[in-house]
C-alpha cells in the first residue's frame, strides 16, 4: 500500500483549498465554451429569437381558437340546416338544424358519404352539379329542389359555396337549405 502521507505533507493544505475551486469551476464550464467568443452571442441571439417566436405562435394558437369558436358558435346555432361536404363527398359538419330538419344527430351524419345520409335521389338533378361546380371553385346560382325527410316531401332553396384554404384550393362545400314553406292548393 501506498503511504500518501509524505506527499500530502509537502503541500500546504491553503494549496489543496484553493484547488478545489479551481477543479468545481471546471465542472461548471458552458457546453458551448469551446466555441469562438463570436459564436457565443450569436447563440443568445438566436435563444431570444425562439423565445419571441414561441411566444408569437402562442398568440396565434390563441386567436386561431378564438376564431373556430366564433365558426363553431355561429354554424352550429344557425337556425338553417347547413352542413359541409368534403372532396370525397363525406359530411365534414353537420349543424343542429339539419339534425332537426333531417331527423339525424350529427353523430350519425359526420365522416358519412351525403349519398348515404341524403339518398342518392339527390345526386340524379342539379344539387350533383351544383357541388362539382364548387369543387371546380365556381359559385353557383341557388337551386329549388325536392328532398324527402321521412318519407314527406320538403322543397328547399339548396345553396352550396366553395371551402378554400390558404391557398385558395377548393377543400369543401358549404351547403346551406333554405326551407320554402309548404304552399296548399285552394280546394284540397
Amino acid at each position: 500500500m501506498m503511504d500518501w502521507s509524505g506527499i500530502l505533507g509537502v503541500w500546504p493544505v491553503a494549496a489543496l483549498a484553493s484547488a478545489i475551486p479551481f477543479f468545481g469551476r471546471a465542472k461548471r464550464a458552458r457546453a458551448d465554451s469551446h466555441l469562438p467568443l463570436a459564436v457565443n452571442p450569436r447563440i443568445e441571439e438566436l435563444e431570444r429569437e425562439n423565445e419571441a417566436l414561441k411566444t408569437e405562435l402562442s398568440q396565434f394558437k390563441g386567436v386561431q381558437n378564438a376564431t373556430l369558436t366564433r365558426f363553431q358558435t355561429t354554424f352550429y346555432e344557425l337556425p338553417l340546416p347547413c352542413f359541409t361536404v368534403d372532396g370525397r363527398g363525406h359530411v365534414m359538419e353537420w349543424n343542429r338544424a339539419c339534425e332537426a330538419f333531417f331527423f339525424r344527430p350529427e353523430h350519425e351524419a359526420v365522416d358519412r358519404p351525403i349519398t348515404e345520409i341524403l339518398g342518392t335521389g339527390i345526386f340524379r338533378n342539379d344539387a350533383e352539379g351544383m357541388i362539382y361546380m364548387v369543387f371546380m371553385g365556381l359559385h353557383p346560382a341557388p337551386i329549388a329542389i325536392d328532398l324527402f325527410v321521412e318519407g314527406r316531401k320538403r322543397t328547399v332553396k339548396w345553396h352550396a359555396s366553395p371551402i378554400k384554404d390558404r391557398d385558395g384550393l377548393v377543400v369543401g362545400a358549404l351547403n346551406t337549405l333554405g326551407v320554402l314553406p309548404e304552399f296548399e292548393i285552394p280546394g284540397d
